[in-house]
């Protein structure tokens, strides 16, 4: 994304070899895996953003892995490193065939290491971010990175599952963990256990309330997604989630709509709420190509929207047989 967006024609130059670096240290780590060895999915001790250790082959981990490997193939080619480029490429080839693994069937799960069971995850559960590679992928261009109709299936089971229509009647039940809504209040779940799985051993984890809280960062993530796949059904429910954390911080219920607590005041995470805007949009720009792409999910006869790049700001209008791009500041030079 940096490299996409950057102005100064030396950057990808200055940290590539520090890029290649942590590239290597994911490779070396998926090499290491006893369960399978160097085939494109991360397994092991792996820290998250939920505070734990999680181990096994974790589906949004995994996802991750693979948007990096493409990404790092895009930015050997730009740098005309081809042994890179082809050896990225073939450990991705692996990985996307090898993550249906995680597939159950309606959506991905965690396969637990039998030697940590000890240890906190979510196992079996319907989780939030399990295709979050795609997420970051599409905000980039990547394309699709593995199976379109696993990644859909997953995305309706979220809002089958995970949307809670009434938090307040939620939390009469399900107790553990801080209350982001209340009544009346409706937003996505980080994790349920729908077809069961839920083990025990998870709830002595304090972090396991994390998985009865609406987080805001984590919604606008699934969301983008559903938006960005451009299914009628899945922008509908993508724009539903959007529209539930808008009114669960709405000022007319006396709340800050600048400040979508999530796990902390003003918590950076929340700012993916900028992701959905771009799936709507269907924003593309890399400076390096002089590339400026829009495709917009709604009112495609009629639709107008502020943009930015690098070095200008301005709005982009569409109405049937005509574009238009108006900069209001800066400049942008194109090929595309």
């Amino acid at each position: 994304r940096d490299h996409q967006l950057t102005d100064d024609p030396d950057y990808l130059k200055r940290v590539w070899e520090p890029t290649k670096k942590a590239i290597r240290y994911l490779i070396e780590f998926d090499a290491a895996d006893d369960r399978g060895g160097l085939d494109g999915l991360l397994d092991g001790r792996q820290h998250n953003t939920l505070d734990a250790e999680w181990y096994g082959k974790v589906h949004v981990l995994c996802s991750m892995y693979l948007a990096s490997l493409r990404a790092a193939e895009e930015l050997a080619n730009a740098m005309g490193d081809e042994d890179f480029a082809k050896e990225v490429r073939g450990i991705y080839g692996k990985g996307r065939a090898n993550i249906a693994q995680l597939f159950n069937g309606e959506y991905y799960e965690q396969l637990e290491d039998p030697e940590h069971l000890d240890a906190i995850g979510v196992g079996k559960g319907c989780y939030i971010d399990q295709v979050m590679g795609q997420f970051w992928a599409n905000q980039l261009g990547l394309g699709r990175l593995y199976n379109a109709d696993h990644q859909k299936s997953a995305l309706r089971a979220l809002w089958t599952y995970n949307f809670v229509p009434d938090y307040g009647a939620f939390r009469q039940i399900f107790r553990q963990g801080r209350y982001y809504g209340g009544a009346g209040d409706s937003g996505l779940l980080m994790c349920t256990w729908p077809l069961g799985g839920l083990r025990s051993d998870f709830k002595k984890h304090w972090q396991y309330m994390y998985f009865n809280e609406f987080m805001t960062g984590f919604e606008y993530q699934a969301a983008a997604h559903m938006v960005a796949e451009r299914d009628d059904d899945l922008v509908e429910k993508g724009l539903a989630i959007t529209r539930a954390i808008h009114d669960r911080y709405s000022a007319r219920r006396g709340r800050n709509p600048y400040n979508e607590i999530e796990c902390s005041d003003h918590y950076a995470r929340a700012g993916s709420a900028y992701a959905v805007f771009l799936a709507v949009c269907g924003f593309e720009f890399d400076r390096s190509k002089g590339r400026l792409a829009f495709d917009p999910v709604i009112q495609q006869d009629d639709f107008k929207a502020p943009f930015t790049t690098s070095e200008a700001w301005g709005t982009y209008a569409q109405t049937p047989g005509q574009a238009k791009i108006t900069i209001t500041h800066g400049k942008l030079t194109l090929n595309e």
